[in-house]
């Protein structure tokens, strides 16, 4: 028997290896943290990044899109202290229809630049985390 191995991790991968490499400048305030698992909504495949701060959290889930060989990225954020604001919520670390609607496409490049495209964007929306948590400016306008 021939069983075959799909790896629909390996855009992520190169997401999460670029994201790590950037992020290795950032200083982060010791009230903050940032950890990584997986995540799986159909064909979609991919890593979560889970940022917390007293009350916060902040989610960017990125995948190779399921209709394309474009990566996706969706952004979004809780805030524990009033369950009314719920910007882009995710339910355990899967996007919400509110944050797929605002997800980002960085479409496959040749030179795989797509990579390096979302990972210093989702570093971008966890840098404006960590300045301040309680804002929604993290989604794409």
């Amino acid at each position: 028997m021939n069983i075959r191995y799909h790896n629909s991790l390996k855009d992520a991968n190169e997401v999460l290896k670029r994201l790590r490499s950037l992020a290795k400048g950032v200083k982060l305030p010791k009230e903050f943290g940032f950890y990584v698992e997986s995540y799986v909504n159909c064909r979609e495949q991919g890593f979560t990044l889970i940022g917390y701060r007293r009350g916060f959290s902040f989610y960017a889930s990125f995948a190779q899109c399921r209709n394309s060989d474009s990566v996706v990225v969706n952004i979004g954020t809780t805030d524990s202290r009033d369950s009314t604001i719920l910007y882009n919520t995710f339910c355990g670390n899967i996007p919400s229809e509110r944050a797929y609607a605002q997800a980002r496409y960085f479409s496959w490049q040749k030179d795989k630049s797509h990579y390096t495209f979302a990972a210093e964007f989702i570093l971008d929306q966890m840098k404006i985390f960590i300045t301040n948590p309680t804002t929604s400016e993290y989604f794409i306008k």
